[in-house]
């Protein structure tokens, strides 16, 4: 369509416009949710996510997924997907099934459900012992879900890549 002067205007002619700021947001997630996304890659980039959300790096583990999701050339946004695993409502039942599952492998027991237990630990043997026991529980528990939901989304991946195959007859 003309403006009726017999000149296009540049989105007629099909000139590319410059892109505000929600639009060049939104072409580099498409960009990044397109990169790396062989069903393994994606598996792996999941597992790599789920494990961090299992970690006791709190606040940091979206970041690290990310950066090392970039480094191992993997999908940085499975990565950050895989982190929700840990998303507010489940944190605290993460941090406690991580911690006691960590102390169990580590001292034999349980930890103490009382304050009364904890009393005569000095605070930064309590917090040391507690970082570590979620340390060693968070990377079974991750380990055991980052092989199932990896597991999960190369399936899913897969499934959509041949649905999408089927759907432009290639």
């Amino acid at each position: 369509m003309s403006n009726g002067s017999g000149w296009r205007s540049l989105r007629e002619r099909g000139t590319p416009q410059p892109m505000g700021l929600v639009a060049r947001l939104r072409a580099q997630i498409e960009l990044l949710a397109r990169q790396h996304t062989t069903p393994g890659k994606v598996a792996v980039a999941v597992g790599l996510g789920v494990m961090l959300g299992c970690s006791p790096f709190l606040g940091v583990q979206v970041v690290l997924a990310v950066v090392l999701a970039r480094l191992f050339r993997l999908n940085p946004i499975a990565a950050a997907l895989g982190v929700q695993i840990s998303i507010p409502p489940l944190t605290p039942v993460v941090l406690f099934v991580t911690a006691q599952l960590g102390a169990l492998v580590l001292r034999g027991h349980w930890l103490p459900l009382q304050l009364a237990g904890f009393q005569s630990v000095p605070a930064a043997t309590l917090v040391a012992n507690l970082f570590l026991d979620m340390l060693v529980g968070g990377a079974l528990v991750g380990g055991v879900f980052a092989v199932l939901l990896g597991g999960a989304s190369a399936l899913a991946v897969s499934r959509m890549q041949r649905q999408a195959v089927a759907l432009n007859g290639h």
